[in-house]
């Protein structure tokens, strides 16, 4: 038996049936991706030389359009494959952008996301023509970041081309904003998250050292080499999230060869 509808479904379905969606002006909705990766204690940032108006020639993220039928998470995994041929890679939503005059074309939002790759696994076009890539180091000032490579443009006139570098007011749209809002974000979380192992080349082997020249490149600032070791003490190793690979969690005052990143905390609550 077919069962009946309620009084208060069969109105729903009355209202869904006439209702007009073209009635309402509805903005269009992007999605960019902030592809952050580490090299040492420096942090990088993948942008792509636009090759279309507006803004044509300018650096920006990698985005675009969220399709009909994907979500915005979705629309970013995409735009990752597209640019750069990775899956896989660990990513979070940062933030949704929506000033009004935040793109000249037309009214549009911007789900942003953070992607976070290790640096062996970073894949681009690289290049500085139109629609290419160039993966640039992240380099803070007093009034934020510029981003700058070793990558050189065309030389003007015979004048010496030293490599590119990018300020906050030339980057396409309110990408810049966007790159600060994560910069920020991103100096923070790292302190009581676990974010700075997903930029890990091997998460199975890795010395204390490499994890602290990340903390370094993620925070922009240089961390004390034993109040790194005693943080990571006490927030992970006691806890089990990294083993040391060598006395599988013995010993943890001893100097260690590699660990492992677990990612469970296994600490027995106190009773």
């Amino acid at each position: 038996m077919i069962p009946e509808i309620t009084d208060a479904e069969r109105k729903e379905q009355e209202f869904l049936s006439q209702y007009d969606p073209n009635e309402y002006e509805r903005p269009s909705i992007a999605s960019d991706v902030l592809v952050f990766s580490t090299e040492g204690p420096v942090l990088k940032l993948l942008l792509i030389k636009r090759n279309d108006y507006p803004f044509k020639g300018k650096w920006c993220l990698p985005g675009s359009f969220i399709g009909t039928d994907e979500t915005a998470e979705e629309a970013a995994s995409r735009t990752l494959l597209k640019e750069t041929g990775m899956t896989g890679i660990a990513m979070e939503q940062l933030y949704t952008f929506s000033k009004i005059d935040r793109d000249p074309r037309m009214r549009i939002i911007s789900v942003s996301y953070i992607a976070m790759v290790p640096n062996r696994a970073m894949r681009f076009q690289k290049g500085i023509r139109d629609g290419e890539a160039v993966l640039f180091e992240v380099v803070r000032t007093e009034d934020g970041f510029e981003l700058l490579s070793d990558l050189k443009e065309p030389s003007l006139q015979g004048i010496p081309d030293h490599g590119i570098r990018v300020r906050k007011n030339e980057i396409a749209f309110d990408h810049a904003e966007i790159i600060q809002t994560a910069l920020d974000r991103m100096a923070g979380k790292i302190d009581y998250t676990d974010i700075g192992f997903h930029f890990l080349d091997d998460k199975e082997a890795f010395t204390l050292t490499e994890l602290r020249l990340i903390y370094n490149a993620v925070k922009g600032v240089e961390h004390d080499i034993g109040n790194f070791r005693r943080f990571i003490k006490n927030r992970y190793i006691i806890t089990g999230k990294i083993i040391n690979n060598r006395e599988d969690r013995k010993g943890f005052g001893r100097p260690a060869a590699t660990y492992r990143y677990t990612g469970v905390n296994r600490q027995q609550p106190v009773k």
